[in-house]
């Protein structure tokens, strides 16, 4: 088993901005605390900002300015998913990950699919990895790690 190794410049002590989408509070936690943990090895002038966006109110009318506030801001954008049902990328993250491709102002930003488990999601793993391919953006998956 390869380690994924991907690497975000922090230059200017500045946090590196994660818009996290997920599908269950316990996939965002997990995620959380991973992110919390790397931070922690990096030494005390790294640090994550995380923005959480559940994936069930990205349609959401009175949700869309700010989405796409944090989602122009952001320097890396987290798929996680449980896995349950999370086969299927929606329309709405589809372009979400378009639009940020299309205005992301870092050229190390990148996109991470984090699925829980394995069973049954590889179609949403491909369709993330092709949205990334097509549009410019590094893809990185921790299911990459597996095996």
């Amino acid at each position: 088993m390869k380690p994924i190794v991907y690497t975000i410049s922090n230059l200017n002590n500045t946090p590196v901005s994660v818009l996290v989408v997920y599908d269950q509070l316990e996939s965002a936690l997990r995620l959380k605390a991973t992110l919390d943990e790397i931070s922690s090895n990096a030494g005390p002038d790294f640090e994550f900002e995380l923005r959480p966006w559940r994936s069930d109110i990205l349609d959401l009318p009175e949700c869309i300015n700010e989405l796409l506030e944090d989602l122009h801001d952001c320097d890396l954008l987290v798929v996680t998913f449980s896995g349950n049902g999370g086969g299927v990328i929606s329309p709405r993250l589809a372009d979400m990950i378009e639009e940020w491709s299309r205005n992301s102002h870092r050229k190390d930003a990148a996109l991470f699919a984090n699925p829980e488990c394995l069973e049954g999601s590889e179609p949403a793993l491909l369709s993330l990895q092709n949205l990334a391919e097509k549009n410019g953006v590094d893809y990185v998956s921790s299911a990459s790690s597996a095996g």
